[in-house]
């Protein structure tokens, strides 16, 4: 890795978000930061902040002006931020997931377009992984997670013979994401499975992320990764 490397994060203001932030430009890396509207607290003056509302209109000219990209890290919001309200009637909310679904698919394209052209990298989407949202208060969209990851299995093929590799990290919720009282509430009586209720920080996590960005023969592609602690999806 050398300093003028740049990486895109999308969707940064989340709490893994400006992990990555920190732990990538501690690294050396040269930051953009993706936000669809004005964060309430600003990012370190270090990293180059973009506000945009559908990033793949913007993706290129980020490239030529702060470039070449190297990574793009797609993150995922809570379904809150994304206008979903689990009340809405149906097909509201089959609406608004296919609206936001498609400026995904559209960002991605995008991310890898731009990589195939700077000679590859790789691209990490990020999804929450949802077992725990029976046991926590937790925002969570099963739906958006399954079609992501299907998006990144089928994506992934179409690209890697051309040097870009693209991953899916699903991440058990973060420590930061619930209070201490909550966990040791949900951990009771769930035996076997209280192993899971072992937070995991943002910031472990992103060590990790950065450290496969790192690795430039990556033996990963196509693959839905999962982070945390004990009980984890597969890929079949």
């Amino acid at each position: 890795m050398t300093p003028s490397e740049t990486v895109l994060i999308l969707d940064a203001d989340t709490i893994l978000g400006r992990a990555l932030c920190d732990e990538l430009r501690s690294a050396g890396y040269r930051v953009i930061a993706h936000t669809r509207a004005e964060p309430d607290l600003p990012f370190a003056s270090d990293v180059i902040h973009q506000i945009a509302p559908l990033a793949s209109d913007r993706i290129a000219d980020w490239n030529q002006a702060w470039g070449p990209l190297s990574h793009v890290m797609i993150g995922q919001r809570e379904h809150r931020e994304m206008g979903y309200r689990l009340e809405d009637q149906a097909e509201e909310l089959m609406v608004a997931l296919q609206e936001q679904l498609s400026h995904f698919l559209l960002e991605l394209q995008s991310s890898a377009q731009v990589l195939m052209r700077n000679d590859g990298g790789q691209i990490w989407v990020i999804t929450q992984d949802d077992s725990m949202q029976h046991y926590l208060s937790m925002p969570a969209m099963p739906i958006v997670t399954r079609a992501r990851h299907a998006a990144v299995k089928s994506f992934a093929k179409e690209v890697l013979r051309l040097g870009v590799r693209i991953n899916c990290a699903t991440v058990q919720l973060l420590a930061e994401q619930a209070e201490p009282d909550a966990w040791r509430e949900a951990r009771d009586g769930l035996k076997a499975f209280a192993m899971k209720f072992k937070p995991i920080k943002a910031a472990a996590v992103a060590c990790t992320l950065r450290g496969w960005l790192a690795q430039k023969d990556l033996p990963l592609a196509g693959m839905v990764v999962p982070l945390g602690v004990g009980f984890s999806e597969n890929n079949i």
